[in-house]
């Protein structure tokens, strides 16, 4: 009697199992195997069998090591997926799909999937920060950026502690405000893999590669012209007798310099080393001169000049993180406007720091680089929000070596100064510059923008009508700028050329 009621209930099983659907049958038998994390799970229509803890795994191939925690996710066409290993807790098959009874599919738990998974985009993020400044070295040979460092924000203390248990020792610091660190890496690690290190403790944070920036000015001829004659200087006008304080990021600046002696230049310094002295002196003498030979268009003016350079094979360059420090340095001091005659890369945190002087009423203005016509935007001129200076000759042709874009702002005379024939976008930058200051210095209360604004109206319409790639706005004309206000409207002069 016992034998024939045992016999009844197994025949009722079997009758169940013929009539169940597959999936619930491949459901069921999944879950028993994921229990014991080994076995051979099969396939079937409908749900796949990530069980146990809900680990399951990719089932597009086999042989795969299940583990750890969280919910499976089921893959493809997995027949005979195999969990193995210490931590096997979960064997998935297909989810909506037909598995196939001869592929092999290699079966991950979900959070090991979910680890590569939060690894890839982190990689991905890494690459996408350091790919913005991807070339080492340019077409000429000159670096573009540091190997070995890179710049971060957004790094509390517990997070730099991690990072050094790894190697990475931080270099320098910009102001507590900026909150960017300059980090080593660790001997043989990549940008790359230096960047994926941060985003893995700190997400949120902002990686970028330290990158160099050059003098945008070289030696040439001498060429005779008068600066002030050309831009219409109104030296004479007495509501111009201000004394504004103007920031100056370059290399080193000589005081001994004819030009230069007696004049209020307070000389800082970010860079490790000081650099050569000929380019910062020529533009620091464009701003504030007087000498015969070089007359400034400010000479009253307090120049605060950051040497902000270090010689290299390639000439004086300048970091990023270098020219972070500076501009921070020059908000706090206050000045009415920063000159950059200085090219190179665009670079996330570089311009955070220049919007930040901008934020507040600081006109930033910048070379826009001697790469010639063809060339791609140089930064920090390229950035929306900086004033972009070309440079042109006393004719008012354009220099031939300088960039091009929809970028430009303004032309500016580029001529001899401090006693030696210089040329180059680097020395047109420094007469709107002062331009600016003078504008500012008068009505403190402008944001850079209207400042601007009003020597736009003011400037000789060059090239096609309106703005274009070549001229910006127009060649600078000083006239009349210590009066101009937002309600003055002056009518710009065209020149057919």
């Amino acid at each position: 009697m016992r034998r024939q009621r045992l016999l009844a209930f197994v025949s009722a099983i079997l009758v169940t199992i013929a009539f169940m659907p597959n999936s619930m049958f491949v459901e069921g038998f999944s879950q028993a195997l994921a229990k014991n994390g080994n076995g051979d799970g099969k396939g079937g229509n409908g749900k796949g069998g990530g069980a146990g803890n809900g680990n399951g795994g990719n089932g597009n191939s086999g042989n795969g090591n299940s583990g750890g925690s969280g919910k499976g996710n089921s893959g493809g066409n997995s027949g005979q997926s195999r969990a193995s290993g210490g931590n096997g807790k979960g064997v998935a098959t297909s989810k909506g799909a037909t598995a196939s009874p001869t592929s092999r599919g290699s079966s991950k738990s979900a959070a090991s999937a979910g680890a590569t998974s939060r690894r890839g985009a982190t990689s991905e993020r890494a690459r996408t920060s350091i790919s913005r400044a991807a070339s080492l070295i340019d077409r000429n040979g000159t670096s573009l950026k540091s190997r070995d460092r890179i710049l971060v924000k957004g790094l509390d203390g517990p997070a730099l502690r991690r990072l050094s248990s790894r190697g990475f020792v931080v270099e320098r610091r910009a102001s507590a405000r900026t909150g960017v660190v300059e980090l080593h890496l660790p001997k043989g690690r990549s940008l790359t893999d230096a960047a994926a290190a941060v985003f893995e403790l700190r997400p949120g944070a902002t990686v970028a590669t330290n990158d160099f920036y050059y003098p945008a000015g070289h030696d040439a001829q001498n060429e005779a012209g008068k600066l002030e004659e050309l831009i219409a200087w109104p030296a004479s006008d007495p509501s111009c007798h201000t004394q504004p304080t103007i920031g100056m990021i370059d290399t080193a600046v000589d005081l001994s310099s004819p030009p230069l002696l007696g004049r209020d230049v307070e000389l800082l310094r970010t860079a490790a080393a000081p650099s050569d002295a000929g380019h910062g002196t020529a533009v620091a003498s464009i701003l504030v001169g007087n000498a015969p030979a070089v007359e400034g268009l400010l000479p009253a003016a307090k120049l605060i000049a950051i040497d902000a350079f270090s010689q290299d094979p390639n000439g004086d360059r300048a970091d990023a993180m270098s020219l972070i420090q500076a501009i921070d340095m020059l908000v706090e001091r206050n000045v009415d406007v920063i000159n950059l005659s200085l090219a190179g890369p665009p670079n996330q945190l570089l311009k955070e720091a220049i919007d930040r002087a901008i934020g507040r009423g600081i006109p930033v203005v910048a070379a826009v680089g001697n790469d010639g016509p063809g060339a791609p935007p140089k930064y920090p001129a390229g950035y929306p929000a900086v004033v972009a200076v070309t440079a042109t000759d006393q004719n008012l042709s354009v220099y031939r070596s300088a960039n091009r874009g929809d970028y430009i702002d303004f032309s500016a005379p580029t001529i001899s100064a401090a006693g030696a024939a210089f040329h180059g976008t680097s020395f047109a930058a420094p007469v709107v510059s002062a331009a600016l200051a003078v504008i500012k210095r008068g009505q403190p209360t402008l944001m850079p923008a209207e400042a601007e604004a009003l020597l736009e109206r003011n400037a000789i319409d060059l090239g096609v009508p309106g703005r274009d790639a070549v001229y910006g706005w127009g060649f600078l004309q000083a006239e009349g700028i210590c009066g101009l206000s937002p309600e003055h409207s002056p009518v710009p002069v065209t020149v057919s050329r």
